[in-house]
């Protein structure tokens, strides 16, 4: 009965989390790679943001660990880190995957301010 209450808890959040992603539509403000990151991020699209960190001229070609790294710890999203960034937006996969990599611990939470209307656009530059 416990693990039942727990994953009924776990789905209604996931739920509510994508349902609060559908609430904005993010626009990239130019076509650059730390632009894309940012745009994969806040959508969170997981496989995206491996993929486009893989293109950074950073290690090698081939992706590596410290992509993400560089990422986490460098990529700012409208003035603001990346991680932070995805999270404000309830982006929690990306926020965990880059999370890792800032060595602290950073709280996943679900955001329920946001009206069930038409979706507000977000204008993401990445730098």
């Amino acid at each position: 009965m416990k693990l039942l209450k727990s994953s009924l808890a776990v789905t209604l959040l996931a739920l509510s989390t994508s349902s609060f992603a559908a609430n904005y539509e993010f626009i990239a403000a130019d076509k650059t790679i730390g632009t894309q990151l940012c745009i994969a991020a806040v959508e969170n699209n997981v496989d995206r943001l491996k993929d486009k960190a893989s293109e950074l001229p950073i290690a090698s070609s081939v992706f590596s660990s410290k992509n993400l790294k560089v990422v986490a710890k460098k990529q700012k999203c409208n003035d603001i880190n990346i991680v932070k960034f995805a999270q404000q937006y309830g982006a929690n996969d990306s926020v965990k995957l880059l999370a890792k990599y800032l060595h602290r611990e950073v709280l996943v939470h679900r955001v329920s301010d946001i009206s069930p209307n038409k979706p507000k656009v977000i204008v993401v530059s990445g730098r």
